[in-house]
């Protein structure tokens, strides 16, 4: 029987968890959508039209932001239901009566665990699955296959995956891949680059880097001998650290070096010049030297076949929507689709040329 106790942290957890929620999805919406701002005034003409498009995107997205902040939101609301409790001197009177603090925080515990059932509920059932393919550019098959959930950072999971049970296949690697801009990441064409494969796709600079006035990595020559960076007026700037999380590695200039520059309006605002270089920036500064040659065009045109397949999937086959839901289960459909599509061009191909037989007038 739950007492009054469990139905009072049960009432306060609800609580703190709404406010979480709205709190933390409304400040990432907020950030993404002046992130974006630009974008979406240039997309539409008129303050009606950019509106309706701002509610749809966001209210599309709302689910996938909720994926990326459920854990945080149940870990904070729980943290915040017993703050409240001891700051309203609710937690000492409990304590003081006899009542232990695993019994007190019991009800939290179960309210949290209840509540990432949302999450697995959210990302099994609600979340919409997409299809990856590994097509062959040349023949236009289909050689490899994998369904992810709906999120950005699954794409590249998918992509190696596609890559190494085709390598297992044929005892080898491909000799080069094209892919949209979402691929280019520093961590996937690394991965490319130990295994010695070409990257064909364009890199994305961070919206912050891209709308700086100021000197990006491309005005910094980089010196092995001393492991620093050497700027356009040849002052040094040296390796500070690591910043794991974002995964770049910290160069900084000097007060001194810096504050004398003639070049300083248009290098940086700060006292001096902290540049971020990522960890992969050589396998990055690789895929942005192949984007001025030919082959990297050829390969682009060549991978819009893999649109063309896309839209056979839906307009012909009629797979616009999955029939099943869990992961495991769409796996199945997008492989039989596949498979259907290869058929298509089995027959093509071992079907003998039709040439048309024109009579000749006597």
């Amino acid at each position: 029987m739950w007492k009054l106790l469990d139905r009072q942290m049960v009432f306060n957890y609800i609580k703190a968890y709404l406010v979480c929620l709205v709190s933390l999805m409304g400040l990432f919406i907020v950030v993404d959508l002046f992130m974006n701002l630009d974008d979406f005034i240039q997309a539409h003409n008129g303050f009606g039209s950019v509106m309706e498009h701002i509610g749809l995107y966001y209210s599309q997205k709302s689910l996938q932001v909720f994926d990326r902040l459920c854990e945080s939101i149940v870990l904070l609301s729980a943290m915040f239901t017993v703050a409240w409790m001891q700051r309203n001197n609710e937690l000492l009177p409990l304590l003081s009566a006899g009542v232990s603090a695993r019994r007190v925080v019991r009800p939290v515990l179960i309210s949290a665990c209840l509540v990432m059932g949302l999450c697995v509920f959210n990302q099994e059932f609600v979340l919409p699955n997409v299809d990856n393919y590994l097509v062959e550019n040349q023949s236009c098959v289909i050689v490899g296959v994998q369904a992810t959930a709906a999120r950005m950072s699954q794409e590249t999971v998918a992509a190696q995956a596609m890559l190494t049970r085709f390598s297992q296949w044929q005892g080898r690697g491909p000799e080069s891949v094209a892919a949209d801009t979402t691929y280019a990441n520093g961590e996937f064409l690394q991965w490319l680059a130990d295994r010695t494969i070409t990257p064909y796709m364009r890199t994305r600079a961070s919206a912050k880097r891209k709308n700086s006035p100021f000197y990006g990595p491309e005005h910094f020559t980089y010196q092995p001998e001393s492991k620093s960076y050497r700027c356009s007026a040849g002052e040094q700037l040296n390796y500070v650290g690591l910043n794991v999380r974002n995964r770049a590695q910290a160069y900084i200039g000097s007060t001194k070096c810096c504050g004398a520059c003639c070049q300083k309006t248009k290098c940086t605002s700060g006292r001096y010049k902290y540049l971020a270089i990522h960890m992969d920036e050589l396998a990055r500064q690789r895929a942005r030297e192949l984007a001025n040659t030919p082959e990297f065009a050829y390969a682009q045109r060549q991978r819009k076949k893999v649109e063309a397949l896309f839209a056979e999937l839906k307009n012909q086959i009629g797979l616009r929507r999955v029939r099943l839901r869990r992961l495991k289960f769409v796996q199945e459909q997008f492989f039989l689709a596949a498979a259907a599509q290869n058929i298509k061009r089995l027959v093509r191909f071992l079907s003998p040329p039709t040439n048309p037989v024109l009579s000749v007038p006597a």
